[in-house]
């Protein structure tokens, strides 16, 4: 099986797991928000989650795909949900080109789209809980193992997010602190997570599952480093047809923005900071802010400081305990982010 039929058996996977639960749902509420939850995840995103465990599966010498399925269905399952409380946290109503869980509730009264947002977002952890509990192919010590590496990740996750949600301050910001939310927020999930779910199954030694974290850091800290690049440049990487400059019309900084308060003139500068955090805020208004970006060598520098982490990931994928040709097949996935 390649990775890419591997994503489109989670995808059936998913819209079979949803319509057993609409049919056993016991409101007419429920299945309503249910058929939302599916419509929203069968129509986007890139399943690089489930991607990811199966590609290190394979690089170990895994041959059980089938059983598989399920465990990458529980990581799409657990991103969805961090996707849907993070729209919330954000006043965010779309998502892949429509309207996410709070979008699709918009016209109700008072706070019941937030409140079906949380609701869903809950729902979702709990299926990606169940999706490892009910797996047949699994002994009940690795499930345990999943299910505590599962738990504890998103404890992890939901620091980061709080650091997320604090980064609006120009003066309280740091290299260090962008790190180290980025670890938190991304890296844990997005990497870390699929692919020691993979060493779990694959019965991998605490030497090279070590090897793995020091691959799949600063992979995963790269991920969002392209995205957040990509919020404000075109490029060639897979985030470059997301919506841009939803950073900043958040007010969040990233490293194209931090690097621009630091060399862009006074003037520059307080223009940035005047605009930063407007939601409303025309694409024009923000050509010109791409402007300032460009011309004080932000964009640059981001480039340069994203060369760091590619050459940082691609020496740790050389540490790996496995063989050339599985090294090519990540080697393409982490060229997928090439900017």
């Amino acid at each position: 099986m390649t990775s890419d039929n591997f994503k489109k058996a989670i995808d059936t996977r998913v819209i079979e797991w949803f319509d057993g639960q609409i049919k056993t749902a016991t409101t007419d509420e429920a299945r309503l928000l249910l058929k939302r939850m599916s419509k929203l995840i069968v129509r986007g995103g890139k399943r690089a989650r489930p991607e990811l465990l199966f590609m290190t599966y394979q690089a170990y010498g895994g041959k059980n795909i089938d059983q598989l399925i399920d465990l990458g269905l529980a990581l799409e399952f657990h991103h969805q949900f961090l996707l849907i409380h993070d729209d919330i946290i954000d006043n965010d109503t779309v998502r892949y080109d429509g309207p996410n869980i709070v979008g699709y509730y918009g016209r109700e009264r008072q706070n019941i789209p937030q409140a079906m947002g949380l609701l869903a977002g809950d729902i979702l952890f709990s299926f990606a809980c169940q999706a490892i509990i009910r797996q047949k192919g699994f002994t009940d010590k690795i499930k345990l193992a999943l299910l505590e590496m599962l738990n504890d990740t998103n404890v992890g996750v939901q620091y980061g997010q709080q650091l997320d949600v604090f980064n609006i301050e120009p003066l309280s910001f740091t290299e260090e602190k962008l790190v180290l939310t980025h670890s938190l927020k991304s890296a844990l999930y997005s990497a870390q997570l699929p692919m020691q779910c993979a060493a779990v199954l694959q019965n991998l030694t605490g030497n090279e599952r070590s090897k793995i974290d020091y691959f799949a850091k600063p992979f995963g800290i790269l991920f969002q480093l392209v995205d957040d690049y990509s919020d404000y440049f075109n490029n060639h990487s897979a985030f470059n047809n997301r919506p841009k400059y939803r950073d900043f019309r958040q007010g969040k900084i990233t490293y194209p923005l931090y690097s621009a308060l630091k060399t862009a003139t006074a003037k520059d500068v307080a223009y940035l900071k005047q605009y930063l955090g407007s939601k409303d805020l025309s694409d024009a208004t923000m050509g010109k802010i791409v402007i300032i970006l460009k011309s004080c060598g932000a964009q640059e520098a981001s480039r340069e400081y994203l060369e760091q982490y590619f050459a940082q990931v691609y020496d740790a994928l050389d540490k790996l305990n496995i063989n050339t040709v599985a090294k090519k097949q990540i080697t393409a996935l982490i060229d997928k982010y090439k900017v």
